[in-house]
């Protein structure tokens, strides 16, 4: 072989070495592109479902994944810090607490949305209420307060980081305009789609007070709506994250939660490397009259998914926890014994539904106490929920649905989401979690 074709080859094998070494960082840099994709989505999230996320990351920062654990730490804040608001949130806080709080201190005309307390309602349906009613008073520039009527207050199971919404309860009855959206379903989806809010309901544009009473959440589809919608975006809000930002900015839980529920916190705080699941069955009502006798079965469906994504998504010497919830002692109880040591769940309290009517009790002070002592457990709950990386939930049950959106801004991944409807099997692989825009609009929705 000649110099000169020794030379060739010389040039030719480096340029080849070249090519491949540019290959290998332009292929990290894509994957590097769409981890932050996938972990920020929130930032950069231009679809009402889930698809345009998937499409981009192929899900491949799911719980668990090789680059998670850098971005939980990033992300893993809890609220009281402003600076982890803004991280997930957007940039509107400052701007409306000084509103508020012109407004509660007289220095601007009075202003307020009014929230009124809906009777038989759990935990779930106040807050899925409560967060679209803020929503209202932050598009329509309201001071925004919550009312109790006869319930227990919320004033027992959260503290306020950022405004101040209690409402006296001795000044709940409306003396102004007011708009039911209690039990509303496809009309209140439309109105919070279509309607401009500063603007409705019709004539109360200066109205001083609008009371609001809903159990119902829209959050979602207020990205639908043509008078809001850049409004939201501009504030930094996302339809993934919208619930969760407003729950946050409005509630930090009580430290005077139960001993058993600060252990369950715990336990999960520590669990910083494992798989968590979270589970939510919902049996009935029924369960809060001291009707329980519920077989294992009943949850066979949920089981067997948990053991799908188990399957799924856990790594090689990853640890797993199952978060187990139920308003039945006796299915945690069934569902601890079968599983062992993975469960985490609670197997002596018996359940009380704020509401101390639907307990089957006369409501006598003592059973008003045990009643804010469910509602204080509950909220407990559902933060603890919220920790977990994915969840499965009885399509039916708003506690595990919004214990699952709450999700959004304590993970660096897309939610993951999985429904079970009429406790049959499904699907539940990585790729077949539940379309977001269709679960915010689910039973009494997000």
């Amino acid at each position: 072989m000649t110099e000169a074709k020794r030379k060739r080859l010389c040039w030719a094998v480096c340029a080849l070495f070249l090519l491949l070494a540019s290959a290998a960082v332009c292929f990290q840099l894509i994957e590097d592109i769409q981890l932050a994709f996938s972990s920020q989505w929130s930032v950069v999230y231009l679809s009402l479902d889930n698809s345009w996320v998937r499409s981009v990351s192929g899900y491949k920062s799911a719980p668990g994944g090789a680059h998670a654990l850098e971005y939980e730490e990033r992300f893993r804040r809890w609220p009281g810090d402003k600076t982890w608001l803004a991280d997930k949130c957007g940039n509107w806080q400052d701007e409306y607490t000084k509103l508020h709080n012109s407004i509660i201190n007289g220095t601007s005309p009075p202003r307020y949305a009014v929230s009124l307390y809906v009777e038989k309602t759990g935990l779930a349906d106040k807050l899925t209420g409560i967060i679209t009613e803020f929503y209202y008073a932050l598009l329509t520039r309201r001071a925004f307060q919550i009312t109790h009527g006869n319930q227990p207050p919320f004033e027992a199971a959260y503290d306020a980081p950022f405004i101040n919404w209690t409402r006296p309860n001795d000044f709940v009855e409306p003396n102004g305009p007011f708009w039911g959206l209690v039990n509303m379903d496809e009309d209140s989806v439309e109105i919070f789609r279509t309607q401009d809010l500063r603007e409705f309901p019709e004539g109360t544009a200066d109205a001083e007070t609008v009371y609001i009473q809903s159990n119902r959440g829209r959050t979602h589809v207020l990205f639908d709506n043509p008078f809001h919608r850049q409004q939201l975006l501009d504030w930094g809000l996302r339809p993934d994250t919208a619930f969760a930002c407003a729950y946050h900015y409005l509630f930090s839980l009580t430290d005077r939660i139960s001993p058993e529920m600060k252990r369950e916190i715990s336990v999960l705080e520590g669990a910083k490397d494992a798989l968590k699941i979270g589970i939510m069955v919902r049996v009935g009502d029924h369960v809060f009259k001291g009707d329980d006798d519920t077989p294992l079965e009943t949850a066979a469906a949920d089981l067997a998914c948990v053991e799908q994504i188990e399957e799924n998504r856990l790594r090689s010497g990853q640890q797993v926890l199952w978060y187990f919830l139920s308003e039945s002692l006796t299915l945690r109880q069934k569902v601890k014994e079968r599983y062992g040591d993975k469960v985490l769940t609670n197997t002596e309290r018996v359940a009380k539904h704020p509401d101390c009517t639907l307990n089957g009790e006369s409501c006598a002070q003592a059973e008003r106490d045990s009643a804010a002592a469910g509602l204080v457990f509950g909220a407990a709950q559902v933060h603890a929920l919220a920790m977990t990386d994915v969840q499965v939930f009885t399509r039916d049950s708003g506690f595990g649905r919004i214990g699952a959106w709450l999700s959004a801004v304590s993970h660096c991944h897309p939610l993951a989401l999985y429904a079970i409807a009429q406790r049959q099997p499904r699907s539940c692989s990585i790729g077949s979690s539940d379309d977001l825009r269709a679960s915010s609009l689910e039973w009494a929705g997000i």
